[in-house]
């Protein structure tokens, strides 16, 4: 094949893929399974993949890789890379969505930064000086109105999803309100603990339920579409 082919960038997470051409990242497409890849594989020569879900799809994947000749580069965890030093002491036990999202942030900032990812679960890391300092990790918004109906005798919840914040007054709605305060709640922390020891600083938010956050406003928040696949696309040039 020849360079005129596509990298393509894959991020398979708990719930759902996104992916995106690596020339083209201002469009990232999401799917429900490996096999809703395949019409995206005809012109291209590698693929670079973060994958935080099950083993089998990345079997699924190499399946539909080997025979068109496609290299499939799978990323890992380390502990230093790309000017980055990481807190863990053990790399193996960090989700390699959350190293992807921080190289890339620092590529996008000197700054301090938090770099929230809102999804199946909410991870907060902390970068200053090149390192990361460490982080959070809390269930998301639909998993933890999920843990609330499962182990909670009375308590249930429907499928709404609320756009701001207010005082519900139903069951339902008091379990979808109260999830969006834990969501909120979670980047006011992430706002308010740097905010407490840096004079300057940014916030970058991604994943799928970025939207439920949005109504916060606060002045150094940015939002990306998907910083794991950024990060892909830094690794792939390397």
């Amino acid at each position: 094949m020849s360079d005129q082919f596509h990298s393509l960038l894959v991020d398979i997470g708990n719930s759902r893929i996104k992916f995106a051409y690596e020339d083209d990242l201002t469009t990232v497409r999401v799917c429900d399974s490996i096999a809703d890849l395949a019409p995206y594989l005809k012109q291209v020569s590698k693929i670079w993949l973060s994958c935080v879900g099950q083993a089998s799809q990345v079997e699924q994947l190499e399946a539909l890789t080997l025979p068109l000749g496609i290299e499939l580069h799978i990323a890992t965890t380390q502990k230093q890379a790309h000017g980055l030093t990481f807190a863990y002491h053990d790399m193996s036990t960090m989700g390699v969505d959350r190293w992807l999202a921080m190289i890339a942030a620092k590529e996008k900032s000197s700054k301090p930064v938090a770099v929230l990812s809102l999804g199946t679960a909410n991870t907060c890391d902390i970068l200053s000086d090149q390192e990361h300092l460490g982080g959070w990790i809390a269930p998301g918004f639909s998993l933890m109105k999920e843990s609330l109906q499962s182990k909670t005798a009375q308590v249930f919840a429907d499928s709404q999803i609320p756009t701001e914040l207010a005082l519900g007054d139903t069951t339902q709605d008091c379990v979808n309100l109260g999830s969006l305060a834990q969501q909120q709640g979670f980047v006011l922390m992430a706002n308010n603990y740097l905010n407490s020891r840096f004079s300057d600083y940014e916030i970058f938010i991604t994943g799928g339920a970025s939207s439920l956050v949005e109504q916060l406003k606060l002045p150094k928040v940015t939002f990306f579409e998907n910083l794991v696949l950024l990060g892909l696309n830094i690794l792939s040039k390397k």
